[in-house]
């Protein structure tokens, strides 16, 4: 007799840490397929997971993104100091290793890998093992309010999640809106949505599949950071963006789904 509200922050059926093992998916898929139906409302990230949801189950799926709030930074402008960020999961197909290996072609920059996951101890072995392993560094888990100082020091971010199942495909990563926020450049991954993204408010470039590669990564972002004109231009951009892709505005979307059961 309760109301139930869904919240799904991703196709969670389809998420890679689930490929090859059936009976794991199965018993998820059994349960989603009996309870989804039955609850009062459900929201998810983007638009392409809630059309995949209501045409499952016959029912109205709405979209809240998960924005950050409102940061106030000034716009950055290219600069000798040519700071990298991903921030994130350290999880299998995120494109971290890419990350990694494109530093190579990448003297005089750093990378910052920001965050913690599963595949934290390889990543770190990686790195350690290249002649270039200076230019790399973990932070580990970071609070919230230290992880804005780092994506703010930085130049440009990178979201290279790899087309592994559905979730990822339609992947539309927090992260991405952080960068925004921050005021920096992205390079994104070829898929729809969070390619989408970057081509509406014009806040980076998308690597598509062909050019994952790590001298095409290297060279897509001397692209971006040793050309003054062109940084500064996405930069405004991200500054443009930040005040659309915010919370305070997309809570409004979030309180449309709950007012029904509330008060």
């Amino acid at each position: 007799r309760k109301k139930v509200v869904y919240d799904s922050h991703e196709y969670w059926t389809e998420v890679p840490e689930l490929e090859g093992r059936r009976l794991t998916r199965g018993i998820w898929l059994w349960l989603e397929r009996r309870l989804f139906p039955r609850v009062d409302a459900a929201y998810t990230v983007n638009e392409s997971i809630a059309q995949i949801y209501a045409e499952l189950y016959h029912r109205p799926v709405a979209v809240v993104r998960n924005l950050p709030f409102r940061l106030a930074v000034p716009t950055r402008a290219a600069d000798k100091e040519h700071v990298i960020i991903y921030q994130g999961a350290l999880n299998v197909g995120r494109g971290i290793e890419l990350m990694i290996e494109a530093m190579r072609f990448l003297p005089g920059y750093r990378l910052l890998i920001a965050g913690f996951g599963d595949l934290e101890q390889p990543l770190r072995r990686l790195a350690a093992a290249r002649p270039y392993h200076a230019q790399i560094t973990f932070t580990g888990y970071l609070p919230l309010d230290e992880m804005k100082v780092y994506t703010q020091s930085a130049m440009l971010g990178l979201s290279l999640e790899a087309d592994r199942g559905k979730s990822y495909h339609f992947a539309l990563p927090n992260k991405l809106f952080d960068y925004i926020q921050s005021g920096i450049p992205a390079i994104v991954s070829d898929l729809p949505e969070m390619a989408a993204i970057v081509r509406a408010y014009h806040v980076g470039t998308v690597l598509t599949a062909a050019e994952r590669q790590p001298e095409t990564l290297a060279a897509r972002i001397r692209e971006i950071c040793e050309n003054v004109d062109k940084y500064s231009d996405l930069a405004l951009n991200c500054q443009k963006a930040a005040k659309e892709l915010c919370w305070e505005n997309e809570r409004q979307r979030l309180e449309k789904v709950f007012s029904p059961y509330l008060g």
